[in-house]
């Protein structure tokens, strides 16, 4: 008896030590299962006060579901969420439907006011659009990002109740991402019933037709048409943004504005029409992903920019809106910039290439590390040279360098040999021949001082250019292999070191008496200082000199002189991404 009690004894002592130690673990594993990462912050978290918001990704941090989905083969419905990217949970979708289609019975608002957009099934499931196809068995996609597939002849949502936008209409701003797939429609609007604010594309938009603005003059008619100046096509996707201030509308497209006109004021509640115009007509045949409405002018209130580049960063339409990571964001104020990498989270399209072959075109974006995506490039090409028709501006500012191909496919430089896309160090390089290939001129408005700045490659021959404006009086290039900067006055500063045949990252600043030209370079660097007499600077042909053109990755032109902070900073990003030095 004495040894079981002993044994006892030493079993109990072990199994409070196993306790202590088990119980030490799992409060460390659950430290580890408590801890959580950074909040959520949506669109609407940040631009705050939305009437309603409607889209195909997480809004707001309130959000839990986005969508209401039928499967047409037995009629069962379910609520949808959101996956890890925020976007429309797709395989929730895909399993709930099977090999049936999909269609949507509401559209959840994100707001917090409840205004969801609703088509009941009974007796209204030949009205709901459309998700998710079940002969391909996935979810409508636009651009990668899940779509609602509007037919232009059934298919509409709206809410169950009336609301008022504002109590006297003088103010809106509403924000819809959507492609017309045939004949148009309105994208959405607040006047089903008495005549509110509507945003539209016109109510039979063809590929030539313009988009417009319609809103009541009064409670229901007359209407007031505000009418955009740009040709739509059916195979773009567009940004179309609509505002009153007071007595002003005014219709953007892409961050742009088309056109403004003045306006009376009107009161009224309405409900919402999403796909759908006044009465139920002009249905919308198209795609839509985002509409967020509020019932205040948010370009006023200094926030269109700002929810214009939160939706084109995430859906990656083009290139504008106000980023919020990159190059760009962390060095502001650039008034164009061009590279064969992705310098802000808003920009989309990096070039626009032709295949040699039957000359068809196509704009090329970044992959997911915010490289140019040379594999859509080859599949584009194949065995075919590429050539550049395009390359686009990533500042926002739209100002494009073109060599279209109609006249000028001759001029054009060279992205692609037939085999694989061509690079420097690693990295992609639009190829030109010397006097033969270039860029047209870029008009801008663009007053002293200044920032250039660029990487090329200098191919050990005469006049290979970064940039030059004003017809050839602006300039940063490597004239006989030497850096150089030649301002709008015609005031020249030449660097003493020969570059050779290298790769060089450029830095020309046009401050007065503070000007200077650096160059760092795989075989050399240098740095000259002088005085120039800077004018306003209203031309920019990228990669040429006027007689010499050059082989270039990145060129970005700054508005005012660069600290040297900072334009350090910039050289050495520059530096290390492209492998220069």
């Amino acid at each position: 008896m004495a040894d079981i009690s002993k044994i006892n004894a030493v079993a109990l002592a072990n199994i409070a030590k196993l306790d202590a130690v088990t119980a030490a673990n799992i409060a460390k594993v659950n430290g580890l299962v408590f801890a959580t990462g950074p909040a959520f912050t949506g669109l609407l978290d940040t631009y705050t006060g939305a009437a309603a918001g409607y889209s195909t990704r997480r809004l707001a941090s309130s959000a839990t579901n986005l969508m209401r989905i039928r499967e047409d083969s037995g009629d069962t419905e379910t609520d949808i969420g959101y996956d890890s990217n925020g976007d429309l949970d797709t395989a929730a979708i895909a399993t709930h439907c099977g090999t049936a289609n999909g269609f949507v019975v509401k559209w959840y608002d994100q707001s917090g006011n409840g205004n969801d957009a609703y088509q009941p099934t009974a007796g209204f499931s030949g009205l709901q659009p459309k998700i998710y196809d079940g002969t391909s068995q996935a979810v409508i996609t636009e651009n990668g990002k899940p779509a609602v597939d509007f037919d232009g002849s059934n298919h509409y949502m709206i809410t169950t109740s009336t609301i008022t936008v504002n109590s006297t209409r003088s103010d809106f701003g509403v924000f819809a991402l959507n492609r017309n797939t045939g004949n148009g429609g309105a994208l959405c609007s607040t006047d089903s019933i008495d005549g509110g604010p509507r945003l539209a594309q016109n109510l039979r938009t063809t590929t030539t037709t313009a988009p417009t603005l319609q809103t009541a003059l009064t409670v229901g008619f007359p209407v007031k048409v505000v009418a955009g100046t740009t040709s739509l096509n059916t195979s773009t996707q567009y940004l179309m943004t609509a505002t009153q201030s007071t007595s002003t509308l005014t219709l953007y497209l892409d961050g742009t504005s088309e056109n403004s006109a003045s306006h009376t004021n009107n009161t009224g509640s309405s409900k919402i029409g999403l796909g759908v115009g006044s009465g139920v007509s002009g249905k919308l045949e198209g795609v839509l992903q985002e509409i967020v409405m509020y019932n205040s002018d948010q370009d006023a209130a200094g926030n269109r920019t700002g929810i214009e580049g939160n939706v084109n960063a995430h859906f990656q339409i083009g290139n504008f809106g106000t980023p919020t990571s990159g190059l760009l964001f962390d060095y502001p104020d650039a008034a164009a910039a061009y590279s064969v990498r992705q310098l802000a989270n808003t920009a989309a399209l990096s070039m626009r290439v032709r295949e040699d072959a039957t000359d068809t075109e196509t704009n090329i974006g970044f992959d997911a590390n915010g490289d140019l995506d040379t594999a859509a490039i080859a599949a584009h090409c194949g065995t075919a040279n590429g050539y550049v028709v395009t390359w686009y501006d990533q500042s926002g500012n739209g100002n494009d360098a073109e060599q279209p191909t109609s006249g000028g496919s001759a001029l054009q430089p060279q992205i692609y040999n037939g085999t694989a896309v061509i690079t420097r160090n690693g990295k992609p390089l639009i190829e030109s021949t010397e006097n033969v290939t270039s860029f047209n001129v870029v008009s801008l408005s663009q007053s002293a001082p200044y920032t250039m700045m660029g990487v090329s490659y200098n191919h050990n021959d005469f006049n290979r250019a970064i940039a030059f404006g004003n017809i050839a009086n602006m300039r940063a290039v490597a004239a006989r292999n030497k850096a150089q900067f030649q301002s709008t006055s015609g005031s020249v500063i030449t660097a003493s070191v020969n570059l050779g045949d290298s790769s060089v990252v450029y830095t020309a600043v046009a401050n007065g008496t503070n000007s200077f030209v650096r160059a760092l370079g795989e075989t050399a660097s240098a740095e000259t200082s002088g005085a120039t007499t800077d004018t306003a600077l209203t031309e920019l042909q990228p990669g040429a000199s006027g007689t010499g053109v050059s082989s270039m990755q990145e060129l970005i032109l700054w508005d005012g002189a660069l600290s040297s902070t900072d334009y350090g900073a910039i050289e050495t990003d520059m530096d290390t991404f492209f492998s220069v030095t």
